[in-house]
């Protein structure tokens, strides 16, 4: 179930046939949808041919095959699986070959408990879900850019790879420093960057190899 906390109502609908179909569910609301994911080609490229009219991956695509793997027949084998109409329909070759490289690639997947609590379909869909312990976050604004390099020289700074002087701040050892030009605590110069004379720098990240003029503050 694929849904935008804004767009979840007060009460949540399961059909029974999911239920069957998993055995167990779990409902949570803590949870961020990073915007990553990982298709298989021919996977998608099949619903893009039978569904010509989708234009979003998000809220057309992915609902659509997590919907699709629980219609899979339970009787009806590896390679057979039932359409939106009821229909059962054998998928092209090419989906079997790709099955077979799943199988080989993630065998993990393909344990017949898993197989036959989803009705054996030829395509699985997966969510890793970080640990708390994982630094994740969705650079879809400038704002949350800004958030992103204030947690790498903040709570996230082991991202950097670099650790904080005595000065509680990061300078690459290659950065170049002008005359009386400063950097405060809770900034970053990565590698190569260079400072002119009398610049002083606050509260900012400062990628590679970028140059700053004199009297910059």
């Amino acid at each position: 179930m694929l849904l935008v906390g804004t767009d979840v109502e007060k009460d949540v609908r399961v059909y029974k046939r999911k239920i069957r179909a998993v055995g167990q569910m779990e409902i949570r609301s803590d949870l961020m949808d990073a915007h990553l994911y990982a298709f298989n080609r021919t996977t998608l490229q099949d619903v893009l041919e039978q569904k010509e009219a989708y234009r979003s991956i998000r809220l057309e695509v992915l609902p659509y095959l997590v919907k699709s793997q629980l219609r899979s027949a339970p009787s009806g084998g590896e390679g057979t699986i039932v359409d939106e109409t009821g229909n059962v329909v054998v998928p092209p070759s090419s989906n079997l070959q790709c099955l077979s490289q799943h199988r080989a690639i993630a065998p993990s997947a393909f344990k017949q408990d898993l197989l036959a609590s989803s009705g054996g379909g030829t395509h699985r869909c997966c969510v890793y879900i970080a640990s708390k312990n994982k630094y994740c976050h969705r650079l879809n604004s400038i704002q949350a850019y800004c958030d992103i390099n204030r947690d790498v020289i903040g709570e996230a700074s082991h991202l950097s790879g670099y650790s904080f002087s005595s000065h509680n701040n990061i300078i690459h050892p290659s950065c170049v420093l002008g005359s009386k030009s400063t950097v405060g605590p809770q900034c970053m110069l990565a590698e190569g960057s260079q400072l002119g004379d009398k610049c002083g720098v606050k509260r900012s990240v400062i990628g590679r190899h970028c140059r700053i003029g004199s009297n910059v503050k």
